[in-house]
């Protein structure tokens, strides 16, 4: 006999990641280079954590409950277009965002990070990952734009990331990052 995981127990876990928001990190990593620097290696399911974590901590810019859509969504990321669902879909009183995101089966997370011309500066990476639950050491604000390894107590759980071609941070440079993580 077979046995399936709802959507809705997906949505769950979804809506469970979208309520630790505080405890959410992006994080750059590898310093060192590829083998092949234009073909970086295929992420591994195996991975606990990036390689050399940079000094490259920031909590997400934006996270939103998005559905694929390709004919009207406006959000891009690696080809895919997405479109935001909850804000839209909250017109019941009472409503709430678990609520919006059971009712349209809502269970990707769009995420996205700005790295400041300030920020991480001569760094070179080829990593980008998001971590959740991570908890900032005693005393560490939680109120900083950005943290560095030693901030925390614990890291937490890669969730996802990817590996790609190395990007020279300078100063004149600002990115954005996005992912969407399916759950």
């Amino acid at each position: 006999m077979a046995t399936i995981a709802t959507y809705k127990s997906h949505v769950s876990r979804a809506i469970s990641f979208y309520n630790d928001t505080p405890n959410i990190f992006f994080a750059i990593g590898r310093t060192t280079e590829w083998q092949n620097e234009d073909l970086p290696p295929d992420p591994s399911l195996e991975a606990v954590n990036l390689d050399n974590v940079i000094s490259g901590f920031k909590r997400p810019n934006a996270m939103k409950f998005v559905v694929p859509d390709p004919a009207l969504g406006t959000l891009i990321v690696d080809g895919v277009r997405w479109r935001e669902v909850v804000p839209d879909t909250i017109t019941y009183p009472d409503d709430t965002i678990e609520a919006a995101a059971l009712r349209v089966n809502a269970r990707w997370i769009y995420m996205d990070v700005i790295l400041e011309e300030d920020e991480f500066v001569n760094v070179t990476y080829r990593q980008i990952g998001i971590y959740s639950r991570g908890i900032l050491a005693s005393g560490v604000s939680d109120a900083l734009d950005s943290y560095n390894l030693t901030d925390f107590d614990d890291v937490g759980i890669l969730e996802v990331y990817q590996n790609r071609k190395p990007i020279h941070r300078q100063s004149d440079q600002r990115e954005q990052i996005s992912f969407v993580i399916e759950f």
